[in-house]
């Protein structure tokens, strides 16, 4: 959770606001299917933040900075 500490937003308050938005939601078919685009928005839109994700958890995972520096160290391309 460094990019919450480099914002200066404190976890109880994103989480705050990530359920008042989630339960806005309530009775909508709009994320039918669409789990992690669901709570990628429930964090970013409730706080009015941006943050990177892909379009599932692998790909997020392989856009990572951690994720491409380890390939760039061992050659691999990206």
């Amino acid at each position: 959770f460094v990019f919450l500490e480099a914002l200066d937003i404190h976890m109880e308050k994103l989480t705050e606001n990530m359920i008042h938005w989630a339960e806005s939601k309530l009775g909508s078919t709009a994320y039918a299917g669409w789990c992690l685009s669901f709570i990628e928005d429930a964090l970013e839109i409730s706080n009015g933040i941006e943050i990177f994700g892909g379009s599932s958890a692998k790909e997020s995972c392989e856009t990572s900075i951690p994720y491409n520096y380890e390939k760039s160290r061992s050659g691999e391309k990206k």
